[in-house]
């Protein structure tokens, strides 16, 4: 039995993501359907139709607040991924849990490296090189020219069908180049999907951590205490000596020791300036 036992809740979304966030939350004992009505691309859009309206967070959290008003039972769930990095480009996900009834919000989240294409090609060679460098169920977006065209064509992943559709967009773009990338909507994307997941099991040991205090859900480690002494000297370092961990209901927080009780001459302000 755990606080979610025999709740219900309802995930906003009209790109295949309920697997990866059911999975693992309904053992939970929370029970989740999918709302796939309203239309979440107006909230922003991967391929730049429509920008995203406000932040990661904040947009995931509009979501589960629309997700909400949908479900007998008040709690609605929302995902929102985002991606940045310079030398390497990183997929953050976060899936959002939001509880009007307890008056929680939580946020669980993943991040990894993801290989991401944009390129823009002239022959079928290039074309098909970059396909050939698809990860396997990965879809990709077309369009004339440039990447700011209008003319777009989504969830593309039959080669025979890619190539026909190249053809025809060079004879109309001006430069003879089509450009191409990834389709980063959640159901073309598994990669994405395998993120999303992992967000989900983030959010779920999330909502098994409840506050010693006030036994609501979403204990969790909020900062770190630097410190830890050096093992040759005895001076603090950088390195951390607690974690404080922390209840965004209540406020109580608690610091606990890492498990190390010194650390290496080599991160030492005075062995090692």
């Amino acid at each position: 039995m755990t606080i979610w036992d025999g709740r219900s809740a309802v995930l906003l979304t009209r790109h295949g993501k309920l697997p990866a966030i059911a999975g693992p939350l309904e053992p939970l004992g929370l029970s989740i359907t999918c709302d796939s009505c309203f239309d979440t691309d107006r909230l922003g859009t991967f391929t730049r139709e429509t920008e995203r309206f406000a932040g990661q967070r904040e947009t995931a959290l509009e979501k589960a607040r629309i997700a909400a008003a949908q479900g007998e039972d008040g709690i609605g769930l929302g995902s929102e991924g985002a991606f940045g990095g310079s030398l390497l480009c990183i997929n953050l996900e976060v899936v959002c849990l939001y509880d009007p009834q307890r008056d929680v919000t939580l946020f669980g989240e993943h991040s990894a490296p993801f290989g991401l294409e944009q390129v823009s090609v002239r022959s079928a060679e290039e074309l098909q090189a970059l396909l050939d460098r698809c990860p396997t169920g990965q879809g990709v977006v077309m369009r004339p020219e440039h990447a700011g065209n209008p003319e777009i064509y989504k969830g593309l992943r039959d080669h025979q069908e890619i190539h026909t559709l190249f053809r025809a967009l060079r004879d109309t773009s001006p430069s003879g180049q089509v450009f191409v990338e990834y389709d980063l909507r959640a159901h073309e994307s598994p990669g994405r999907m395998a993120n999303i997941e992992l967000a989900a099991e983030n959010l779920r040991a999330k909502m098994e951590s409840l506050c010693p205090e006030c036994s609501l859900p979403g204990y969790w480690m909020t900062d770190i205490e630097r410190g830890l002494p050096c093992s040759a000297c005895d001076t603090p370092t950088q390195r951390p000596r607690a974690v404080i961990w922390s209840c965004q209901a209540c406020d109580y927080t608690e610091s606990r020791p890492v498990a190390a009780v010194t650390t290496k001459p080599e991160h030492c302000p005075t062995c090692n300036p």
